[in-house]
């Protein structure tokens, strides 16, 4: 028979002194850790019951210490046990009250949660809606900027819309083009521009209307303070003959003259205004459009001057009336080519070409030439020609001063000249052969002093002549007809009328010119009329006597030696234009002697 293992008695009292000495009284919790081995052990040695009884023994003789202490300490007990109840009591109430804060404080906390997402809320739509405000505030001032552009084009404000528009471009609707209307804008933008760019222009083509209404007081001014200075410097010339050589606009009349400045496009008779070209100039170069500009200006000033010399051009025969359409033109010219001076000199390097101005006036003198001597070319009046001379020299002296060419207007002038002395010469034939119809070949009579005074203050006499006439008695008889001064005092006229018409001219070569044209048409008239005139009456012998032969020829020597007296007058007249020496005459070198001597030596023989 196997023996049993043999069990190992534990000491139920000291596995109840560990239990409870390791058993926190106040915990909450039973401490199971302490009682698993001493239950394990109790198994082992199988005294389960022995230890049921011994913890039951140790419960009653707790429970009777217990008691012991309770009975040695009742009143006090029963003070705590009411203080506890009392405090229980509190307790409840306490734990009622804090449920109910702590549902008050449940409650507000949802509401306060509430309240703050609310406020979240709204503080995201506060943030929507600045965000929104502050695309609505840009998207307003792009639009208040456009409207500004628009009302500056309207105050005719241009370089400011420009700069404005300029600036919506590149700045403020770059912050907002994700929008559809400031793409839109965007594109509009060059139409915008071009807007601006009509306004600018049509203001610009207002304005050359204006210009071409004002033109011809310019011009008007102009020719006025010409004159004026004209007169001026005739009153010392005729002081200082050394002065007599220069001309106005020389090197020395500038210096000499106290040269007053004048603005003629702004003054207290007309003022014009240039800032829209200047704007117009300023805006295209900010366009980058300057040739455009260019051309369409050249093209526009081209038109006008086609304008001025497609007017139709007259001549009153009275020029004090006015002189017709012809001093209108020559103010309308001046007027323009001031303007255009003014252009060059006022506006940006290169906008308006002096090689362009200067192909403009080249064409308009050549029109103007062409014109003049067509309006001219049957015209018999030599006061028109008079006044055209005078009227045509102020106008090329004024556009001298402003450096313009005047050559062609020069050869115009020379024309005129050769006209005007054409018709002289046929008015002074005129006369003549009047004279020479009338004339009854008889010596002529005065019969005072007065009468001979006239008579040899146009007559060219024979050194002492004079004296010894004014010495005679009166009725006096003259050794020549009343042909011979009525003929000497038509070429004093003419020759007079001769230098006053060609005074002015500038050009040595004109000076040579003019004296040749002189010398032809004295030629002319001495030669052809006079002694043809000589030789048809010494031809009519059958109707005239003896006497009236002899009073011919005396005639015919009168008008030899009127021939030689006349180059001294060219010579003293022409000394103060600067033109030394004589003009020689062919009529005194055989054309009126040699053919009326020897027909009046003819004639009479014939008679004896």
């Amino acid at each position: 028979m196997v023996a049993r293992p043999r069990r190992h008695q534990i000491s139920l009292e000291a596995q109840l002194q560990q239990l409870t000495l390791f058993t926190d009284l106040d915990a909450s919790t039973e401490n199971l850790e302490q009682l698993g081995p001493i239950i394990k052990s109790l198994d082992e040695a199988r005294q389960q019951d022995a230890f049921l009884r011994h913890l039951k023994s140790f419960v009653r003789d707790k429970d009777a210490e217990i008691e012991a202490v309770c009975d040695a300490n009742h009143s006090e007990f029963v003070a705590a046990v009411d203080k506890l109840l009392k405090v229980r009591s509190g307790t409840v109430t306490l734990k009622h009250r804090i449920g109910e804060l702590n549902q008050d404080v449940q409650a507000g906390g949802t509401s306060l949660a509430n309240k703050k997402r609310q406020l979240l809320e709204t503080q995201r739509t506060a943030a929507n809606v600045n965000h929104a405000i502050g695309i609505i505030q840009t998207c307003l001032r792009v639009l208040d900027l456009a409207n500004r552009v628009d009302e500056l084009i309207q105050q005719n404000k241009y370089f400011s819309a420009l700069r404005s528009l300029q600036e919506l471009e590149s700045v403020h609707l770059g912050r907002i083009l994700h929008h559809d209307f400031a793409k839109t804008m965007l594109d509009g933008i060059p139409q915008m521009r071009n807007q601006i760019k009509t306004a600018v222009t049509s203001e610009m083509k207002e304005w050359l209307f204006q210009v071409r209404q004002k033109s011809r007081t310019v011009g008007q001014l102009a020719l006025e303070a010409m004159e004026v200075r004209l007169k001026r410097w005739r009153i010392k010339a005729q002081r200082d003959p050394l002065l007599r050589l220069a001309k106005v606009n020389s090197a020395i009349e500038l210096v000499v003259n106290e040269r007053t400045e004048h603005n003629f496009v702004e003054n207290e008779k007309v003022s014009i205004d240039f800032r829209p070209l200047y704007q117009c100039i300023h805006i295209y170069d900010a366009l980058d459009l300057r040739q455009e500009l260019q051309a369409s200006y050249h093209e526009d000033r081209r038109a006008q001057a086609n304008l001025l010399l497609n007017q139709g051009l007259s001549f009153d025969a009275n020029p004090s009336s006015g002189g017709g359409a012809f001093p209108a033109l020559l103010e309308e010219m001046v007027g323009f080519f001031l303007v255009e001076h003014h252009v060059i000199s006022t506006t940006p390097a290169g906008f308006r070409a002096e090689a362009e101005v200067d192909d403009l006036w080249d064409t308009m003198c050549t029109r103007v030439c062409d014109i003049v001597s067509l309006a001219l070319r049957d015209c018999k009046e030599t006061k028109v020609y008079v006044f055209a001379k005078s009227s045509f020299q102020t106008f090329i002296q004024t556009l001298e001063g402003y450096s313009f060419p005047v050559t062609k207007l020069n050869a115009l002038l020379l024309t005129l000249f050769e006209r005007y002395a054409h018709l002289l010469r046929d008015r002074f034939s005129k006369d003549f052969q009047q004279a020479m119809s009338e004339t009854q070949h008889q010596p002529m009579v005065v019969n005072s002093s007065d009468e001979l005074n006239k008579v040899l203050s146009v007559c060219w006499l024979k050194p002492g002549d004079d004296e010894m006439l004014s010495k005679s008695k009166f009725p006096l008889s003259l050794p020549f007809s009343q042909t011979y001064p009525l003929c000497c005092m038509d070429i004093r006229n003419l020759v007079d009328q001769y230098y006053v018409f060609s005074d002015g001219f500038s050009f040595s070569q004109n000076h040579r010119e003019i004296d040749e044209i002189l010398k032809k048409s004295l030629d002319s008239l001495l030669i052809q009329q006079v002694s043809t005139a000589i030789r048809r009456s010494l031809d009519n012998t059958a109707a005239i006597n003896l006497s009236q032969i002899a009073q011919i020829v005396v005639n015919a020597e009168h008008f030899n030696l009127a021939c030689i007296e006349l180059e001294n007058l060219l010579a003293s007249l022409r000394a103060p234009h600067g033109r030394g020496g004589k003009l020689r005459l062919d009529a005194r070198y055989g054309g009126l002697v040699e053919d009326n001597d020897g027909i009046s030596v003819g004639a009479f023989t014939s008679q004896c």
